[in-house]
Order: structure tokens, then sequence, then C-alpha cells
């Protein structure tokens, strides 16, 4: 009784593999970790772990799937640079990050004003 296996991984395999590797054996507990350097090391994992989803979904051809691909990636920066803290960040981060503020500052001026609610009288003539 002979028993061999016949693997071959091609690209989107791998790309599966480590996608499950980096994104949540790797990235998972250490995002839970107190540490923050590890913290910061495990959304940068996330991102890499949905960036290798994002491109084995496209590559399969599972567009629409792979929006949500591409939203953990955006979430896992945003964890990234919100555990980086004030001081460590650089100063074309601040910068952005002030502008993004300030431009949505003027947004919600700018949102119309909900408007007052009317008060319903009763009928005359009825009760």
């Amino acid at each position: 009784m002979d028993i061999t296996f016949n693997i071959s991984l091609d690209i989107n395999a791998l790309l599966q593999i480590s996608s499950v590797l980096m994104g949540t054996l790797l990235g998972g507990p250490m995002i839970a970790s107190a540490s923050e350097s590890r913290r910061l090391k495990g959304f940068l994992c996330v991102a890499v772990g949905s960036t290798c989803s994002l491109l084995a979904q496209l590559s399969a051809g599972l567009y629409i799937l792979s929006l949500s691909s591409l939203l953990w990636v955006c979430i896992s920066l945003k964890g990234a640079y919100l555990n980086l803290g004030e001081e460590r960040r650089p100063a074309w981060l601040r910068r952005l990050t002030f502008h993004l503020q300030r431009a949505q500052q003027r947004l919600s001026k700018l949102a119309p004003r909900p408007r007052p609610r009317l008060r319903l009288r009763p009928l005359r003539g009825s009760a």
C-alpha cells in the first residue's frame, strides 16, 4: 500500500495560505496584545494578509468580494495609524490629518439644519 501526495501550489493557493497565516494566525493575537509595538505589527500583518486575500479574490474574478478585503486593508492601516501615537507620526501625516479634520468641520457647517417640528393643533369642532 503506497500513499503518495500530489501537491501543486499555484500563485492563488500561495496567496490564500499567506492571507490566512498573516491576517489571522499572526495578526489576530498581536492586535490583542497590550504592547503598542506588537499591536502595530499586528495591524500591519492584517494589512498584508488582507492584501494577499484581495489579490487572490481579484485573480479569481470575485470583484464584489474583493471590496471587503479592500475595506479590511483600510481598517487595518487606520488601526496602525491610530496606534502610532502623535509623537511618532511623520510630519506630513500630522499635517494631512489636521487638514482633513478642518475640511470635515467646514463640511459639517454646510450641512442643512433640521427643520423645526410642527405642532399639530386639534381641529375646531372635533372631539
